[in-house]
């Protein structure tokens, strides 16, 4: 007998939005090698300054990642494949969340949603913080912009 409190219209549609959007980066990713401006970084910071902001190759990083290649992934940014990672792992709870029609409860989920907002935080730290790194090494010459 389930004993779960059943999702809302709310939670559920947001699941679904969530599964959605990341079906959409797989796919997007995938087929962009296809798009004339896939050599063309689109960032205003780079344009502006020419170094590279904090998330300065983060799409050919997912587009090589979604080919396979994960060592130009790792050229262009470092962090793509942990984004994807935790956006799937992230994707696949909600799914299964609107599958059973109640919250899965995991081991570390309700930590997660407890501390969501360190998370968060800590996560904004990490990718400002490499691309401090990235941008002052870019500065005194030792690397050049991605």
């Amino acid at each position: 007998m389930n004993m779960q409190k059943p999702l809302d219209d709310v939670a559920r549609r947001n699941g679904w939005w969530v599964v959605a959007g990341f079906v959409g980066l797989v796919a997007g990713v995938y087929l962009l090698p296809l798009s004339p401006l896939n050599d063309a970084p689109l960032c205003p910071f780079r344009h502006l300054t020419g170094y590279s902001c904090p998330g300065c190759g983060m799409t050919r990083a997912c587009v090589s990642l979604a080919h396979g290649d994960l060592g130009a992934s790792f050229h262009f940014h470092p962090l793509a494949g942990v984004l994807v990672l935790a956006f799937g792992a992230y994707a696949l709870v909600r799914l299964f969340d609107n599958l059973k029609g109640y919250r899965v409860e995991l081991p570390g989920r309700a930590w997660a949603r407890a501390n969501s907002r360190r998370l968060a935080g800590a996560s904004l730290a990490i990718v400002l913080g490499f691309g401090g790194i990235r941008l002052f090494l870019e500065l005194i010459g030792f690397l050049t912009p991605v």
